[in-house]
């Protein structure tokens, strides 16, 4: 997210459609199972295996495995089959500006979400495989609400910092709920 300012519209960071894909069958879907197997979360339960469920959770759950600066996350090829849209439903405040969200104004909300970055440069992904990259910083995102059945997600760049200790640039990956975010 380098160079972005805070505030700026991310208008696309989960596409639902070929044409928005990172590759053919990459769709910025994050395999929780890649940082651990299985995966738990903040409500108790946990998954085993990849693959739509799990996306579901990743989406609506909080992660509770951390998830370290010196590690790497992997994709889940595919759309996942599912409605993106329901999946970010519970991301309902308006982004007015940065600290000030919703109709009541206030400076947090369950729309700000911390996302893992990836450094694109040193990776490119496969067509329709699974690949892996090394985390390179993280970033706090607003995920705008969806304003369709089959609405792309959008988000407005918050703040990041570095794992390294300078900016990181490209793509990420997402957390908390984890997730693959592309920044344009």
């Amino acid at each position: 997210m380098n160079g972005k300012t805070a505030g700026t519209l991310l208008p696309d960071i989960r596409p639902t459609s070929p044409g928005g894909a990172l590759s053919p069958g990459q769709y910025y879907s994050f395999d929780p199972t890649s940082i651990a197997n299985p995966v738990n979360f903040s409500d108790g339960t946990s998954d085993v295996s990849s693959g739509v469920s799990t996306q579901n959770d990743a989406w609506n759950k909080c992660m509770v495995t951390p998830v370290p600066c010196s590690g790497s996350v992997g994709s889940q090829p595919g759309n996942m089959g599912h409605n993106i849209a329901s999946d970010v439903s519970q991301y309902t405040d308006e982004f007015n500006d940065v600290g000030d969200y919703g109709s009541y104004h206030s400076d947090t909300s369950n729309s700000l979400v911390t996302v893992v970055l990836w450094d694109d440069s040193k990776s490119v992904p496969k067509k329709g495989n699974n690949f892996t990259v090394p985390l390179a910083g993280f970033a706090q995102i607003f995920i705008d609400p969806s304003t369709g059945k089959k609405a792309a997600v959008s988000a407005h760049y918050i703040s990041s910092a570095s794992c390294s200790g300078t900016p990181p640039a490209g793509t990420g990956v997402g957390g908390t709920p984890l997730r693959l975010v592309q920044s344009p």
